[in-house]
This record gives C-alpha cells, sequence and structure tokens, in this order.
C-alpha cells in the first residue's frame, strides 16, 4: 500500500502569542470561578456575604414593614374557665 503524505498544518502560530494569550484567558476565567465558588461556599457557611455580591446586576427588593392588621377580640383561654 503507498502511503499518503501528511497534508500541511491550516494553522502555524511560530510566535506563540495565540497559545500565550489563550492560556493567559484560560487561567483569568479559572481564577473568577474559583473566586465565584469561594464565595458561594462562605455564603453556604453562613459569613457575611451579601446577596448583591454573589449575583451581581440584581437590584435588591425592600419590604416596607407594615403592622399587623387589629385582631378579633381574643376569647377567653380554656385554662382560665377550667374549674
Amino acid at each position: 500500500m503507498p502511503v499518503a503524505p501528511e497534508p500541511p498544518p491550516v494553522f502555524v502560530d511560530p510566535s506563540g502569542r495565540r497559545r500565550r494569550w489563550l492560556r493567559r484567558t484560560a487561567y483569568f476565567l479559572g481564577l473568577a470561578g474559583v473566586a465565584y465558588t469561594a464565595m458561594v461556599g462562605v455564603s453556604f457557611a453562613g459569613g457575611p456575604v451579601r446577596p448583591e455580591t454573589i449575583i451581581p446586576f440584581v437590584e435588591p427588593v425592600e419590604e416596607q414593614w407594615q403592622p399587623p392588621s387589629a385582631a378579633p377580640a381574643a376569647s377567653p383561654s380554656p385554662s382560665a374557665t377550667a374549674s
């Protein structure tokens, strides 16, 4: 059987700039992922992490406290009337 020659490479980067750029990008994304995971872990452990820090760009909802409505007159408790 005759051996077919290998085709020449499609892309050659002799300077190595593309590899260096991709490696730095991968390290940055990995570091961001580790930092996010650590923040979530601290929040699960009960640390002082606010929800705005974990989920960015979410506006906090502030609920206004309202006093409870007036309850109807309570009937006497059963223990007070037992004799």
